[in-house]
C-alpha cells in the first residue's frame, strides 16, 4: 500500500525533474539558434567600435595627423571664411579637430554650411562626405540595418531572445547541481560557460537591454 503523500511527493519530484530537463534542452536549443545571429552582431560590433576611424580612413582628404588645438593658427582660416561677403560676421561656430577622430577644423554658422580646413597647411578641404558609405554599412550590419525594417526587427528579437537565454541560464545554475570535479572537455566548457555568465551578467544585461530598446 502506497500512501497518498508519498505518491504526491514522487509526482512532484518527477515533475520537477521533467521541468529541469525541458529548461536545459530549451536553453541549449535557443542558444544554438541565437548564436548564429549573435556571431554576426558581435563580429560587426567590432567595426562599430572603430566607426570614427573607418569614417576618416575612407576620406582621402582626412589623411593627415591630428594637431594640438593650442598650436593652431586660427586667424588665416577665419579670414578666408570671412572674406565671403555672404557669410555672417557674428555667431561663428568652430569645430575643433579631434571630434569623432576627424582631424579637420570646421568653421561654419547656424544658417550656413561648414568650411573645412587642414589646420597644418591652413588650406581648404574638399569634403567627400560619405562617398563610399563603407563605415555606415559595416556599422549597420551590427544591428541588421541593410535589411531595413526586417533586419531591425530580427536583431531586436535576437536581443530579446538573448535576454531570456541569460535569465534561463541563471535559473539553471540555481536549480541544477553542477559539479566541477570532472576533467572532460565538456565539463571544462560547462564550467567556463557558467563562470563567464555569472561574472559578466551586469555587462551582458546592459548590452542586451540596449539592443532590446533600439
Amino acid at each position: 500500500h502506497v500512501s497518498e503523500g508519498y505518491l504526491m511527493q514522487t509526482l512532484q519530484k518527477a515533475s520537477s525533474r521533467l521541468f529541469k530537463q525541458r529548461l536545459f534542452r530549451g536553453h541549449v536549443s535557443l542558444g544554438i539558434i541565437l548564436s548564429l545571429f549573435l556571431y554576426v552582431s558581435v563580429f560587426f560590433g567590432i567595426f562599430a567600435i572603430f566607426l570614427p576611424y573607418i569614417q576618416q580612413w575612407e576620406r582621402p582628404s582626412r589623411h593627415f595627423k591630428n594637431m594640438d588645438i593650442t598650436t593652431i593658427n586660427y586667424e588665416p582660416m577665419l579670414a578666408t571664411v570671412l572674406a565671403d561677403p555672404e557669410f555672417p560676421k557674428d555667431g561663428i561656430l568652430i569645430e575643433l579637430p579631434g571630434f569623432m577622430e576627424d582631424p579637420a577644423l570646421k568653421i561654419g554658422h547656424q544658417f550656413t554650411g561648414k568650411t573645412l580646413f587642414n589646420p597644418s597647411t591652413l588650406k581648404k578641404l574638399n569634403d567627400e562626405g560619405n562617398r563610399t558609405g563603407l563605415a555606415m554599412f559595416l556599422n549597420g550590419l551590427h544591428y541588421g540595418r541593410p535589411l531595413q525594417k526586417l533586419g531591425l526587427l530580427l536583431f531586436g528579437f535576437l536581443s530579446v531572445g538573448t535576454l531570456f537565454l541569460m535569465l534561463g541560464g541563471l535559473l539553471l545554475i540555481y536549480l541544477l547541481p553542477f559539479k566541477g570535479s570532472a576533467q572532460t572537455p565538456y565539463a571544462a566548457f560547462s564550467r567556463w560557460h557558467r563562470t563567464l555568465l555569472t561574472r559578466g551578467t551586469p555587462l551582458f544585461l546592459f548590452v542586451v537591454i540596449c539592443g532590446c530598446v533600439m
